[in-house]
């Protein structure tokens, strides 16, 4: 593994630079590799609990850094378990949940449900069509799970809520 992984700037290039690395140096031995990625989130999960996790990892948070290694090794309902229980940045939550769509739609619906309510109190034409966008995924998500009467009564609530945003509202209908 190149030593300038954890030296990166991002947790995207770390965790590309560390899963491509632990590839390469295991070679075709499946079970090294997944060996070595077991002990390495295995480091990351005994950082969590530690208060002073942020000193002693100077390069980013243990959460933020598990959650993307193991969405990049498709260990999503670990991902789960840890943006649960030690949060994790928005954007990396919002990755988690479209990754998560078909393995985890109910923590998928709960983080949507919470985007777009923020993006309805935030306001402002992109943040309505990227509102109606989620509401979209979660229409077919909850079609999945066969709970289309929950989805109605979402968009009653929701419309209620937000009744006095006409271009939300306009957008809403129109569609």
């Amino acid at each position: 593994m190149p030593n300038n992984c954890f030296g990166a700037r991002s947790n995207d290039v770390r965790i590309s630079c560390f899963t491509s690395g632990l590839k390469a140096a295991a070679g075709s031995d499946r079970r090294a590799v997944e060996a070595v990625r077991d002990r390495a989130l295995g480091w990351l999960r005994a950082q969590l609990g530690k208060p002073s996790a942020r000193s002693d990892m100077r390069w980013s948070l243990p959460a933020e850094l598990f959650v993307g290694l193991a969405m990049a090794e498709g260990l999503l309902a670990d991902a789960w378990m840890v943006a649960n229980a030690h949060g994790c940045s928005e954007v990396l939550l919002d990755r988690l949940a479209e990754a998560s769509e078909g393995s985890h739609p109910a923590e998928v619906l709960k983080i949507y449900t919470q985007r777009v309510e923020r993006m309805l109190v935030l306001g402002g034409q992109s943040n309505y069509a990227n509102a109606y966008d989620r509401i979209e995924r979660m229409r077919r998500l909850r079609e999945g799970l066969g709970e289309t009467m929950q989805h109605v009564a979402y968009l009653d609530g929701l419309r209620s809520r937000h009744k006095a945003k006409r271009n939300f509202m306009k957008l809403f209908d129109g569609k």
